[in-house]
């Protein structure tokens, strides 16, 4: 009788967890376009991250709010949360300016790293949430600036 109720319990706790996720829907695809300084303190600075967010399925996704950290070689730099409400119809890109809040321990860590002097190494991860779905995550990783040192040079054509 014990297996019993665990197999039932377990589906329960599948069934539960399925109901909080969107059905059918495909994460968006989050790009960063720009970022700009907004001013700030000796201990806090802040910041506009513009992301580009397509929807690549059918139906509009109707955003209700952003959560998002954003890492700089590695090392968490600032992350941000927006209430802000839009829509990205089916099949369609929508570019938004989010806040968010960078401390002088991340700057700091920053101005310490020493590969950050031949580019910096981002990623930008978080949750849309959406209007009667729950959340949908994103994810993205790109490089800003020079190639490595290390890196050899691409060969050259032969003339």
């Amino acid at each position: 009788m014990s297996r019993v109720r665990a197999l039932a319990m377990v589906a329960a706790l599948a069934a539960g967890a399925c109901s909080s996720l969107p059905v059918g829907l495909t994460p968006p695809e989050v790009a960063l376009s720009d970022v700009r300084y907004l001013g700030g303190s000796l201990l806090e600075q802040r910041f506009e991250f513009e992301l580009r967010i397509s929807n690549p399925n059918r139906q509009p996704l109707e955003i209700e709010g952003t959560s998002f950290t954003v890492d700089l070689n590695g090392r968490q730099f600032a992350r941000g949360v927006s209430d802000q409400a839009f829509t990205i119809p089916g099949y369609a890109e929508r570019r938004i300016g989010l806040p968010a809040v960078a401390t002088l321990n991340s700057l700091i860590g920053q101005i310490a790293n020493p590969g950050a002097a031949t580019g910096l190494d981002y990623a930008i991860e978080g949750h849309v949430h959406v209007g009667g779905y729950g959340t949908l995550p994103f994810a993205r990783k790109g490089r800003v600036g020079l190639p490595d040192a290390e890196q050899a040079p691409p060969p050259r054509g032969r003339f």
